[in-house]
């Protein structure tokens, strides 16, 4: 706390910004949780000093990522964010969206009901895949959570990200999400739907497997 009070004091015309973490590199880290974080921030008292609230850390870390931008925000020291998912377990750094698509419009509806004007930044480490192509699939991702953000209304929760996924990523890779709540004149479908149509094309392949299997039992 001793060294980031002394920088920030030094220059107090820039903004400093502390990206929490539950672990790694250290097993456990100092700044763990936005609540110890905030803790910190405020016995400082610097005005020029904030939060970078990276979207997998707090759900990796057992928070609410929406709940915990809300709490920056009521203390006026959110200053930055960057998505990306996980399994939970660690920092994945997956593309954004791809296992925790809802968590991910409720952590942007939180956003938006507050104004929050910083930038949309992505922390993605795609060890494998084109970085590129993962890239604009998630920058394709966010726009549609801004398009779906500007089509929420107060009497229905509409989320109309989930045929941008079934659309843009591979099945068998990505999950698919929808929104829990109808609204009247929208064609979509409820989540238990496309889970009850996959188990259902699942075991119909698993029987046929099972008939295979059969078949050279008894030739």
């Amino acid at each position: 706390m001793d060294g980031v009070a002394r920088l920030a004091s030094e220059n107090p015309d820039l903004k400093f910004v502390i990206e929490y973490k539950p672990r790694e590199p250290r097993v456990k880290m100092s700044y763990d949780s936005v609540a110890r974080t905030l803790l910190g921030i405020e016995k400082i008292g610097l005005p020029n000093i904030g939060i970078l609230l990276d979207f997998g850390h707090a759900i990796y870390g057992g928070e609410s990522a929406a709940d915990s931008a809300q709490l920056a925000i009521d203390y006026g020291r959110l200053f930055g964010m960057d998505v990306n998912d996980n399994y939970r377990s660690w920092d994945d750094d997956l593309l954004a969206g791809s296992l925790h698509p809802l968590e991910l419009f409720e952590f942007f509806y939180v956003l938006r009901k507050n104004n929050w004007e910083g930038v949309w930044q992505l922390d993605q480490f795609p060890f494998r895949e084109d970085s590129v192509e993962v890239a604009n699939m998630a920058i394709a991702f966010l726009k549609s959570v801004d398009k779906a953000l500007d089509s929420l209304q107060n009497d229905g929760f509409i989320i109309i990200v989930n045929r941008h996924i079934q659309n843009n990523y591979k099945s068998s890779d990505y999950s698919h999400t929808v929104g829990t709540k109808l609204k009247t004149g929208y064609d979509i479908p409820h989540y238990s739907d496309l889970i009850f149509d996959e188990l259902k094309a699942e075991n119909e392949n698993r029987g046929t497997a099972v008939q295979v299997i059969h078949k050279k039992d008894n030739v």
